[in-house]
This record gives structure tokens, C-alpha cells and sequence, in this order.
């Protein structure tokens, strides 16, 4: 019982961590609205590929040499975006 108590407990962290972040970012529903919009419109045959350029048009040059940038890729890689990077690199030599 204490075990799912500390499931049901982090869970609830993690959810009110969450909302937090989201409401520090009021964009990022709209972002992520429009992308999938633009996926849907486009209807791409590498989603992965289309992400990448469709971010990269929001990228300014500066951001690339931010620190926050290494910890962005840190996070992304603990959440498996290895793993959309090498689906991607797998699309290109194709």
C-alpha cells in the first residue's frame, strides 16, 4: 500500500510540476497547436525532418551558443530523443 501511496504521490508532483511549467510558458500550447496544425496540413513523409526545420525557424543565432541549449539536449536525450535522432539519421541516408 505505501508503495502506491508513493506512485500516486509523485505522479501528483510530477502533474503540479507540469502545470507549473505550463503556466511560466503560456506559448507552448499554442506552439505545439500550430505545429501539429502544420503537420496535418502538410502531412509530411518525415515528421522528424519536418520538426527540425520547423523549429529551427525559431532559433536566433544567439541561442545557439547558450549554455541552456547543452541542457536542452541533456533533457531530450533522457526523454529518448536519441532515439528520434537516429530514426532521423536512418531517414537521410535513405
Amino acid at each position: 500500500m505505501d508503495r502506491i501511496a508513493a506512485e500516486e504521490s509523485a505522479r501528483a508532483a510530477a502533474s503540479a510540476d507540469a502545470q507549473r511549467y505550463i503556466a511560466a510558458h503560456p506559448y507552448l500550447g499554442q506552439l505545439l497547436h500550430d505545429f501539429t496544425t502544420a503537420v496535418l496540413a502538410t502531412r509530411p513523409e518525415s515528421v522528424h525532418r519536418f520538426a527540425r526545420d520547423y523549429f529551427a525557424a525559431f532559433q536566433r543565432p544567439d541561442e545557439l551558443l547558450e549554455p541552456e541549449a547543452d541542457e536542452d539536449a541533456e533533457a531530450a536525450e533522457s526523454m529518448g530523443a536519441d532515439g528520434a535522432d537516429a530514426q532521423l539519421e536512418d531517414e537521410q541516408r535513405q
